[in-house]
This record gives C-alpha cells, sequence and structure tokens, in this order.
C-alpha cells in the first residue's frame, strides 16, 4: 500500500477533465480570458483581424470555415496562412500552470486543403512535440482530432503554413491544470524516487 502512495505522490493521476466547445459564445467573440477559471486563455497575433482568434458557426459558415468534424457549430478560427493561435494553460487565477493531456479537433472542411503546424511547448519554451497537418473536405477529412501526452504542457502554438484560406479549432479537452512544481520539490521527488528504485533493485 505504501508503494502505490508513493508512487501517486511521484506520479499524479489527473484525471478530472476540462472540456472547451465554444458553444456558450456567440458568433464573432474575440476569445481571450474568457475560460481562464477553467484553466485556459488564448491569444492570437491577428494577421487577419477580421476572424483571428474569434468564434465562428460552421453552419453559416463564418470566415469561410465549414463543418470539420466539431461536435458543435461554435469553432474558434486560428486563422490562415501567416495566422499564430496562442493557447495557454493557466490556474483560476491567471498564474502559469501545467496539464498532461491536451486533444483537440482542427480543419476547415472547404473544398481547399488546409496547412497548419501544431507545437507543444513546456514553461520554460523547449519544445516537446511539433507537427504539421493538412486537411481537405467535409467533417471527416476536413479536420483531424489531435492529442498530445506529456507531464509539463505548457502552451500550444497553432500556426497556418503552406496554402488554404485557414480554419478552426473545435472540442479542447485538457485535463485540469497544475501548479508548476518548485524545482526543490522537482529534486526531492527525483531523489525519493531514486531511493525507491534502488530499494527495489536490492531485493
Amino acid at each position: 500500500m505504501k508503494k502505490l502512495i508513493f508512487l501517486a505522490l511521484i506520479f499524479p493521476l489527473w484525471i478530472n477533465a476540462v472540456t472547451i466547445n465554444f458553444e456558450n459564445l456567440t458568433s464573432g467573440t474575440l476569445v481571450t480570458n474568457q475560460y481562464q477559471s477553467q484553466g485556459v486563455i488564448f491569444s492570437s497575433n491577428y494577421y487577419y483581424p477580421v476572424h483571428d482568434g474569434k468564434i465562428g458557426d460552421v453552419r453559416i459558415p463564418d470566415y469561410g470555415v465549414y463543418d470539420f468534424g466539431g461536435a458543435g457549430p461554435m469553432s474558434l478560427c486560428y486563422g490562415g496562412v501567416g495566422s499564430i493561435l496562442g493557447i495557454k494553460f493557466v490556474l483560476a487565477n491567471g498564474t502559469n500552470a501545467i496539464t498532461n493531456s491536451v486533444q483537440f479537433r482542427i480543419g476547415d472542411g472547404d473544398s481547399a486543403s488546409e496547412t497548419f503546424r501544431v507545437s507543444f511547448f513546456d514553461v520554460n519554451n523547449i519544445l516537446l512535440s511539433q507537427n504539421t497537418y493538412t486537411t481537405y473536405s467535409g467533417s471527416v477529412n476536413g479536420g483531424v482530432t489531435l492529442s498530445f501526452t506529456n507531464p509539463n504542457i505548457h502552451r500550444i502554438e497553432i500556426a497556418g503554413t503552406g496554402s488554404g484560406s485557414g480554419g478552426s479549432i473545435d472540442d479542447l479537452i485538457f485535463n485540469t491544470t497544475q501548479a508548476i512544481p518548485e524545482p526543490g520539490t522537482c529534486l526531492l521527488l527525483l531523489i525519493g524516487l531514486a531511493v525507491y528504485l534502488k530499494s527495489l533493485s536490492k531485493r
């Protein structure tokens, strides 16, 4: 039992997932800190200020973004080629935080292909993962569901690249944000883990 408690302290089980589907916001709303209390804030370089970082309705379709497989009609437009959408994980008071798992739907759904780059960073701005994707048309191939797991995810950057009219994100799901551990705490946990593993090797 003690072993299980020790491992749980080192590897916390973050199981309380948060879902952001943007359905509570109206078309044209600029999204910044509306979801801060839930652990996430958004930013944009506003390369195309008419739509970058704003809510659109795929039924109309706003900003030329058609159904790309999101759960509802409202989605957050990242923009087009040259646009950058930032997603940062925080505590309810706005303090920098981390999560260990993220998933979201991204794409466009129109007849033109869309290419975008998705990058994940830790709190020290160290790149954790980066991939480029291309989607095509319709609710299936017009979008892709991305998932990433890492204990230190602090922010995500979505950049429009290549060609195409751009796209949106929807159905953002992430595990409840956690405070960033102090360096001393991390050191103690590592020492504790080393001692524990050494004790196992002697058996």
